[in-house]
């Protein structure tokens, strides 16, 4: 058995809070969740591996190398695992992700025939191969789900700005994909310059940051499920744009909202969505979605946010509220959190908050 690094330590509690995770996402969300099963097999993924591969450094493994050499093919998992992750997640979709397992499947079969019926003296040779072509296709593999997944965010992003008037699981989804992109990267430069016998550009970018970054998906994960739950059950559907609106209804339905917005104030509801809003004002929500779009110009994220920097200002000029700092009024003003307070401050008072409330206090 070889000396345990701190690196292999690390690794092995990234294992460990993987499996502690697995047990709370199938605790704290409904089993039905496809979003959460996949999810699930994710970290289930990332947590073996993590696992296999400390194990492999510290010498454990190497009385069964036949086991150490499948592990590697739990790679080829990650791609379609990550992107199905955020396609059930944000969107309705459900798509199969069978044939999406396919590469992983045939490399475990195939890989299971050859090691089984090799020699111990050939597995050397013959794992160089395996490793070649197993690291080629997981990181191919990875990189093209990457750019499915950044592409799904976009579209979701774009419609959610016309259901929501937050910001849902947007900082999950940036932090999860950047750092997994980031552990791409770092995995990519060091097989390349292995590859080709290259020295390494960057010393720090070595494969062992590669499997920190990978540790700390399950840790980034960990504290999603427990701080932020309700983002594991989100799902937007796309509104219908087929139906023609005459624009004397889209006028009409626009002075209804205006009266409901400012008599009952939805606004103030921080999680407040498109469809409550339109039973509110007794409309289906696309019809309401094409009345503020073609009738007040902005999506329905713009204009609650503009209804909620209105009562922020209503609040700040209020001399009772005086002790109160700039964002305990934005949340009493429906925001629910500084980031999306201080963006929708700046785009409609090309201001800081900060700069405000020092000019109402005069010079």
């Amino acid at each position: 058995m070889n000396p345990i690094n701190w690196i292999e330590i690390i690794m092995l509690f990234g294992a460990f809070q993987g499996g502690i995770l697995i047990i709370a996402l199938l605790r704290k969300n409904p089993a039905q969740n496809s979003s959460n099963r996949i999810l699930t097999a994710f970290v289930g993924s990332v947590s073996l591996l993590l696992a296999f591969v400390a194990l492999g450094g510290m010498g454990i493994l190497s009385t069964a190398p036949r086991l150490g050499y499948l592990g590697d093919s739990v790679s080829l998992l990650y791609g379609p695992l990550f992107y199905f992750h955020l396609l059930r997640l944000l969107t309705p979709s459900r798509r199969k992700i069978h044939w999406h397992l396919a590469p992983f499947l045939l490399f475990v079969i195939v890989n299971t025939l050859v090691f089984s019926l090799s020699p111990e003296r050939a597995l050397d040779g013959i794992h160089s191969t395996f490793y070649i072509v197993m690291s080629s296709g997981s990181l191919l593999q990875a990189l093209v789900y990457l750019v499915f997944s950044w592409k799904l965010v976009k579209q979701y992003q774009q419609i959610a700005k016309n259901q929501l008037s937050f910001d849902a699981a947007v900082a999950y989804i940036r932090v999860l994909i950047g750092l997994t992109s980031l552990c791409v990267l770092v995995f990519m430069i060091n097989y390349v310059c292995q590859l080709l016998s290259l020295a390494m550009p960057f010393a720090f970018m070595s494969y062992e940051l590669g499997w920190l970054l990978l540790a700390c998906v399950t840790f980034v994960l960990a504290y999603y499920t427990i701080s932020q739950p309700e983002i594991f059950r989100l799902t937007i559907k796309p509104l219908s744009q087929s139906e023609v609106v005459p624009d004397a209804e889209i006028g009409q339905l626009v002075k209804k909202l205006e009266d409901c917005l400012s008599a009952k104030k939805p606004y103030l509801d921080p999680e407040l969505t498109l469809e409550e809003l339109a039973k509110m004002v007794g409309s289906r929500k696309e019809l309401l979605s094409k009345a503020i779009n073609q009738g007040l110009g902005v999506n329905f994220y713009r204009l609650i946010n503009d209804y909620r920097i209105r009562a922020f200002e209503e609040l700040a000029k209020d001399q009772k509220n005086q002790h109160l700092t700039h964002l305990a009024l934005a949340l009493e003003s429906g925001f629910r959190s500084k980031t999306t307070f201080y963006q929708a401050f700046k785009t409609l008072k090309q201001t800081t908050p900060s700069a405000y409330l020092k000019s109402l206090s005069g010079p």
